[in-house]
């Protein structure tokens, strides 16, 4: 055993550093003996002072202290750099995964972006394409329109004498030509000429009211008759009313209608005509009159308009519209379905 010259520790003789002050034994004793300090409560020891080897090579225990000492400050100084690697590692890392979600994001925002492009000019093609269509089609009604106008501004010009000229000569028919008149008035539509021809015909009647009370009992007994199909019965009591009244239009139209049935046309065309005479307003006239011209070859287009005249006086154009359509398919007269027809298209046309 031997003491420390600084702090008078007693230390085995193979130990050269004393363990509580760290003086090396080896160096020159101090001048005065140290005073040993009162150690602090809980204090951190001090530093490790830096030694100089040992002069005993050959003592095992001194080399013993000596790589303790070496591997304790190996064993403390090796988790720094273990710490700093794995922290350097991690920043690493998350650097690689943030460079790898921007290069991702980036190619699906890349992709994102030619989809929407590539969408947006679809759909300007396409509005081009519509906005083309319509420019087209636009043009096509503008080029209508002027055509229509047109032949608007021809046929007026062209029509124009014609209408003047028919409401002339309705003005001044006479008995004979002012039913011719009105069929011409007929189509194109010219209702002045009609209205003023019918108006001509209160001028021509000169036939006088008979009994009437009689002709009307008569004519409801021909109508029985001819509703039960006997024609030729019926005929005879329409003849005996209109000689009983001849200024009823009502029993002379049943009289040319009954004599159209058995093909007494002649007779017919009189016996209207003097209904017209006494009535140019009676739509069933008109109708009647119809299915004579429609009896007659190549006077289709008469009796059309024989039915458009028929409309022009009827009381109830809604009701006499409706009955021509009906009878265009349901007529038992087939020479009628057809001039029912092409009225009914003209009179829609010009209402």
């Amino acid at each position: 055993m031997k003491t420390c010259p600084n702090c008078a520790a007693s230390l085995p003789d193979f130990v050269n550093v004393c363990t509580k002050c760290k003086f090396n034994l080896d160096s020159p004793p101090p001048a005065k003996p140290p005073v040993r300090p009162a150690p602090a409560p809980q204090a951190s020891p001090p530093p490790v002072a830096s030694f100089t080897a040992p002069s005993h090579p050959t003592n095992s225990n001194h080399h013993e202290q000596d790589y303790s000492s070496k591997d304790r400050a190996t064993t403390s100084a090796a988790p720094a750099p273990k710490k700093n690697n794995l922290a350097i590692y991690a920043v690493v890392g998350v650097l690689v995964l943030v460079v790898i979600g921007w290069l991702v994001s980036s190619k699906s925002g890349s992709d994102e972006t030619k989809l929407v492009k590539e969408q947006a000019a679809a759909e300007i093609a396409r509005a081009k394409a519509e906005a083309s269509d319509a420019q087209e089609q636009a043009q096509k009604a503008k080029e209508q329109i002027e055509q229509v106008k047109e032949q608007a501004s021809q046929a007026s010009t062209s029509s124009s004498p014609q209408v003047n000229d028919l409401l002339a000569r309705a003005a001044k028919c006479a008995i004979n030509d002012c039913i011719g008149i009105m069929i011409l008035a007929a189509q194109p539509r010219n209702s002045e000429a009609i209205q003023v021809a019918a108006g001509r015909f209160g001028e021509f009647n000169t036939q006088k009211t008979g009994d009437r009370p009689t002709a009307r009992d008569l004519n409801n007994k021909g109508l029985a008759q001819l509703k039960a199909g006997n024609v030729s019965g019926a005929i005879d009591l329409f003849s005996r009313a209109s000689q009983t009244d001849p200024n009823d239009s009502e029993i002379l139209g049943n009289l040319g209608y009954a004599l159209i049935q058995v093909g007494r046309l002649d007779e017919a065309d009189k016996a209207l005509g003097s209904a017209l005479l006494v009535n140019p307003r009676r739509t069933a006239t008109w109708g009647a009159l119809a299915e004579l011209f429609a009896k007659k070859p190549n006077s289709s287009e008469a009796a059309t308009r024989c039915l458009q005249l028929g409309y022009e006086f009827s009381g109830n154009r809604e009701k006499t519209l409706q009955f021509f359509t009906d009878s265009s398919a349901t007529s038992d007269r087939p020479e009628m379905r057809p001039v029912y027809t092409e009225a009914v298209r003209r009179i829609r046309a010009y209402n």
